[in-house]
């Protein structure tokens, strides 16, 4: 019976070593894969690539993991691209307009780059990393010392909007751009800012949660974190044709596309992960009131997380609004970012 034991256990630690080594090799392919296309894409004989791919719209020079700094007060990692010379405000010597873009659940800001690039060089660019998320999880061992408030939608709210004061030059008008749980915290800072908050851009937001919805979450929060490591890890098994690329993709987005979003996915740490989705809130929660700002939102129609069939929820918004739909799924910043900018560009009336 011992050795019946001993058996079934060797037979598992087995099981589990094969599926980390299959995980492992399928992160370097990826990753192999990923660095091969963007170089592609980056060359002149590819110029005549889509516009909307988002690896056509990396510039090498801008690229946000190679230019982060980090922020040890807030242990965040964050990019700040400051405005061109020609574009400085002649009574602050500053740039009148910044964009400040906010990612979602799991997310990190490179999942933005493509976006990020197509922004004019008269406007100031900044984003950051929440704590333990992309490059502030590299750089930070943000468990320790980190409650469950802090990493909340509030509690994050809360961070970004000490950041920003922190970095942003206070004279700059600020545009929010937030995708999924970003949205969430740009509504809610954009009630913070007041005045100084010029335009708010919602990119898949999420609504609000159903019942159902509500409940796996509930489910979820009682799962040990390992536990739910390892299903994760089943989750990617599939690799590019995995659930976890599925069902933030639409049937159009490429190989490339999907093999990053599988690397991103596979970097978001399961504990902090949580933490977030344990505090997180709706967009159009009850117990909030939507700011009185400029609002652009934006869905794709294969987006099954934040479908554009709820925009009726969206009909008490007062003031200038506007809902548009894109042909993708819910990261639709990374498979539409040429798409997208344009109307961002067209809803501010941006002068280049």
């Amino acid at each position: 019976m011992i050795a019946l034991l001993f058996f079934l256990l060797g037979i598992a630690i087995l099981f589990l070593l094969s599926l980390y080594l299959h995980d492992a090799y399928l992160a370097v392919k990826f990753q192999m894969y990923v660095d091969q296309q963007k170089e592609q894409m980056r060359s002149h004989l590819n110029k005549q690539a889509d516009p909307n791919s988002f690896f056509f719209a990396t510039d090498l020079s801008k690229n946000v993991e190679e230019n982060c700094r980090l922020d040890y007060q807030y242990q965040v990692a964050y990019y700040l691209r400051t405005a061109a010379d020609t574009s400085f405000d002649k009574n602050t010597g500053r740039s009148s307009k910044t964009f400040v873009f906010l990612h979602g659940l799991g997310g990190q800001m490179a999942q933005f780059e493509g976006l990020i690039n197509l922004i004019p060089p008269e406007y100031t660019v900044f984003s950051l990393d929440y704590c333990g998320c992309g490059l502030s999880k590299r750089a930070f061992n943000s468990h320790l010392g980190r409650s469950p408030r802090e990493l909340s939608t509030e509690g994050l709210t809360t961070i970004v909007e000490k950041v920003i004061e922190k970095h942003i030059f206070p004279s700059d008008s600020i545009v929010l751009v937030g995708h999924s749980m970003g949205t969430s915290i740009a509504a809610r800072l954009a009630k913070r800012l007041g005045k100084k908050c010029e335009a708010l851009v919602l990119l898949a937001p999420k609504n609000c949660f159903n019942k159902s919805e509500l409940e796996l979450v509930q489910r979820i929060k009682k799962i040990p974190s390992p536990i739910f490591s390892l299903y994760r890890l089943f989750d990617r098994f599939q690799g590019l044709k995995s659930p976890s690329v599925n069902r933030c993709f639409s049937s159009k987005a490429t190989q490339a596309q999907r093999a990053q979003l599988w690397i991103w996915n596979r970097e978001s740490d399961t504990y902090v992960w949580k933490m977030m989705l344990m505090g997180i809130e709706s967009v159009l929660a009850s117990s909030f009131t939507f700011p009185s700002v400029p609002t652009l939102i934006i869905t794709g129609n294969e987006d099954s997380l934040s479908p554009s069939s709820e925009k009726e929820l969206y009909q008490d918004i007062q003031g200038d609004f506007s809902f548009q739909v894109v042909e993708a799924g819910h990261c639709l910043l990374m498979e539409k970012p040429y798409e997208i900018y344009q109307k961002i560009h067209n809803f501010l009336r941006l002068s280049s």
